[in-house]
Formats: structure tokens, sequence, C-alpha cells
């Protein structure tokens, strides 16, 4: 793999916007980040412009198709949705058993069908892994699209001999975003279900560690149906358009963790949104005991970009994620300037981290609950959107949700008219898991000692009934890896300073 720091040049190089962070009342000059090309295996510069949305439609009906042996897997791991997994990078083992490529993921030679969804879509990438010269199985895509220069609804193109169907969903206003990574893959007897946080692009898979969960389900022997398959169902056909009966066909009641889905518009139930998260952790049947002990303990939210914020929305989200809004243990766990800088990659690729000057500027920004990204896996920035919550009480009671919502209003929604009613911009997708899901059977009666944190951790991290635990003691008990360091260490104000791009390219141009 070429090394950025060789071949990008001396400019920062933006390899995916990723940015869910427009806000209608924000028209400023902002630092706008170039879509990579979906013909042209190129990268373009960052320049200042006008907050717009890149056109992708071009790219889009025509494909450039490369003649290129996709790389072939004979992978016998079952995927039961216990476990989280990672994108190996350079300097890492890719035998782990925490690792997975894409070709690994997709495994499209033994599928019978194709779904793919992500924010941005490299085509020329994606055929180092789909042989579409060889395969015949029906491909539905769907990623973020121009409404300036495309419509809702279906086109169908051909790449080599595969027949594609690509579906722009509706959108709600022009800073609205189709965000969510889901593949859906079909075989023969089985389904399997893939949420992170990787859009379809080299440089998401090469670049920078993204989170992964995959579930498969059976052929169902009943007409019986649960939460996650309609769920499932429904975030299918609000992304495509297309009816889900093939989706019913299986048998999802094994399912590990509940679906977070976002959906643009103005929604009056807990479907969707930081308010299906809530739903979930009730749904995880925690005792009164317990659920305080989860309020009274840290919960760690990594992402790669943070929207428009305010203290009062962490408070919001805060009540959702089921923590105590008074005690400062919400964790907005980001990289700073130094950890991009010197990351493996360094500054080159900081273009992937978004945090805009002007909402970190404001008086109302919430400094005190920034937490440094302090990176677990060969000094990587990652693309992951990890939440994490854990009773310093009791270990064994807590949840991760990962997958594609961003520390955004447009990602995760905002409560309006008395709480009456969640307005959300983006499509996201995410899975809510309770730990007890990672539980290594080896250590199902053994309780995690209790260890002593630095003093700069235990300051910022533990509660008064107990030490937030370590990464070390997380994997030990539930075999759980997080490709950053808890507990994690507050900002220092006075010396420390959150990656923001155009302040860095300010640099580079001076």
């Amino acid at each position: 793999m070429p090394n950025p720091k060789r071949t990008l040049g001396d400019a920062i190089i933006v390899v995916d916007t990723d940015d869910d962070t427009s806000s209608e009342d924000d028209d400023q000059e902002v630092v706008e980040v170039k879509h990579v090309d979906h013909t042209k295996h190129t990268l373009e510069p960052i320049t200042k412009k006008k907050k717009t949305h890149p056109s992708q439609h071009e790219s889009v009906t025509h494909p450039k198709t490369i003649p290129r042996k996709a790389a072939q897997t004979s992978s016998l791991i079952q995927y039961h949705g216990d476990k989280i997994y990672y994108n190996p990078l350079a300097n890492e083992t890719s035998n782990s058993e925490h690792f997975l490529t894409l070709s690994q993921i997709l495994e499209v030679r033994k599928a019978k069908s194709l779904f793919l969804s992500s924010f941005c879509l490299d085509y020329e990438f994606l055929q180092t892994v789909i042989p579409f010269e060889s395969l015949q199985i029906p491909i539905t895509i769907s990623h973020h699209w121009d409404q300036t220069q495309e419509k809702v609804g279906k086109s169908l193109i051909q790449l080599g001999k595969c027949p594609i169907c690509v579906c722009n969903p509706k959108l709600l206003g022009q800073y609205s975003n189709m965000h969510a990574k889901l593949f859906i893959i079909e075989f023969e007897e089985k389904i399997r279900i893939v949420i992170s946080s990787a859009n379809l692009t080299q440089f998401d898979w090469q670049y920078f560690k993204q989170a992964i969960w995959i579930q498969e389900f059976p052929k169902k022997l009943s007409t019986s149906s649960c939460k996650f398959e309609n769920d499932l169902v429904d975030f299918w056909q609000h992304l495509t358009g297309l009816p889900g009966n093939f989706l019913r066909k299986y048998d999802y009641s094994t399912a590990k963790g509940e679906l977070i889905p976002s959906i643009p518009g103005y929604h009056t139930t807990d479907k969707y949104g930081h308010l299906a998260i809530k739903k979930s952790i009730a749904a995880m049947n925690f005792s009164t005991t317990e659920i305080q002990q989860l309020k009274d303990s840290p919960l760690y939210f990594q992402m790669s970009s943070i929207g428009s914020m305010n203290s009062n929305y962490i408070a919001e989200l805060s009540d959702s994620f089921y923590v105590t809004k008074t005690k400062n243990l919400f964790h907005i766990v980001f990289p700073s300037l130094d950890v991009v800088s010197q990351s493996h990659y360094g500054l080159r690729c900081g273009g992937m981290i978004h945090l805009r000057s002007k909402t970190y500027e404001t008086s109302t920004f919430p400094r005190n609950a920034m937490s440094h990204y302090s990176p677990t896996q060969g000094n990587h920035l990652s693309h992951s959107k990890i939440i994490f919550h854990q009773s310093n009480n009791n270990p064994n009671v807590g949840f991760i949700v990962i997958g594609s919502h961003n520390l955004s209003q447009a990602a995760l929604g905002k409560l309006q008219k008395n709480n009456s009613q969640l307005y959300i911009s983006n499509y996201e997708l995410g899975i809510a898991l309770k730990l007890d899901v990672f539980k290594n059977k080896e250590n199902m009666s053994s309780q995690i000692p209790r260890q002593s944190v630095s003093s700069s951790s235990s300051s910022s991290s533990s509660s008064s009934q107990g030490h937030a635990l370590t990464n070390e003691q997380v994997q030990s008990q539930f075999g759980l890896i997080l490709p950053f360091k808890i507990p994690p260490t507050r900002y220092d104000h006075k010396h420390d300073s959150p990656f923001i791009l155009e302040n860095v390219q300010d640099l580079y141009e001076n």
C-alpha cells in the first residue's frame, strides 16, 4: 500500500467528506471536502467555497469498467453478532480474529444478491472486490446523491455482467444526507447483515480504522416476524423505495442487538435517532439498581465528526444514553491536533476528521466534555462511531452502539415542540448491543478485578462507586476491542486543541 506521506505531496488531502454536520443556518465560508471521484482513482485537494454538496451523478450513471480479478476468499467464519470487527491497516497483523477485509465480508462469489449503501462510493475500488466481468448477480446500491442534478428514484446501469439498481432515497432539503453504511449479502440458505462506519472507498478501508458488526440469519421455518426484521424492512424501503419481501424470508429472532435507524423527517415515535437508542437500552432489562449504576458511570462517544453542538444538546443525549447530566460523565472522544499529526499517516489524512472552528469557538460548545482520542490499533486514526457505556460498579452492566451516527443533530435527531417530536436530517444506521452479548464464556463467572487508574484519568472518568475500566479489562471480560484508550483523559484547554481542518489548512497556505 502506498504511503500517503510520500505520494500525496505536501497538501492536506481530504479523501472523504463523510460530513453530516451542516446546518441550515450555517452559511459561512467553510472548508469544502471533495468526494473521491467514482470513476477516477485520484485525490482532490481541499478548497474554500460556499458549502455545497458535490455532484456524483455523472460517475454513477457512467461507471468505468476495469478488468481486474477480484480477491477470492474461502472464509469459514461464522457470524453470530457477538463480535466487533475492524479492518486491518498497515503495520497490523492481518490474521487477527478481530480483523476482516471487505472481500472477506462480502464473499460475492458465493452470494445470490447484494445490497450496498454508503455516503460516497468509488466504483474503481469496488471493482477490486467485486468481479463484475464474471459475476452475474443482482446488485442494489444506495448512496448520497446531488439534488441539483439527480432525482429521487431508481436507475439501472450495467457494470460487466452485473445489473445494478442505483436508488436515490428521498432527502429532506439541501442539508440532508444519505450517510448509512449497510450491506446485505444474500446466500442460498442464509442472509448476512453488515453494519459499519465505512464508506465504499479505498481510503476508508486502507487508511482509517472502521468498526464493523455482522450477523447471519437462516431461512424461516414459520411466518412469524420480530422487531429486528420489521426495522430492517422499514429502513430498506426508505432507502430504496423497493419492497422488502426477500428480507422476510429469514429468521431474525436470534439477533444479538437492536437496529438504530435514522430517517429524515419529523418523528413523533421513538423508532429513530437517539430515542431509538433510549428505547433499546430500556429493552435490555437492567434492574433499577443497575440503571442507577449506569447513570453514575462515564459514557464514551467516539466519532470522526462533530456537528453544531451545545451543552443543552449533550443534556438531551445524556437522557437517552442513561447518563446523569450533572456529573460531567459524558466524554466526547475526539482526536487532538497532536494525535492527528503524530498518527501513522499524519496530517495529510486529517480530512476525515470534522469539527468546524465556528462550532468549537462558540461560548455554548461543551468543552468540558472533550476527551482525548488515543489510538490503540497501530497508531491509526479511526473513522468509527462508537458509544460505549459501562457501569463502574458492575462491569457486566453496559452497552455499546456502533454504526454511522456521528455526534450531530442531523444524525441523532433534535427534540422539538416541547419534546413531542424528533427532527432528523440524515439516513443513518447503527446497532445497539448489551455487553453480555460479548462476554467470554471462559470468564462467565469471573469479575474484573478493581484496579486503580492514573490520577489524570481518574479525576475525569470515575464515579464515587468505582473506577472506570481499562481496555485490557474490557477485552479480558468481553473479548471486546475498542480503537481508543479508556478511560480517556480530558482535554486541558490551556494546552490541548482538537483537530480543526480549516485551521491546519490555513497553516499550510500561509
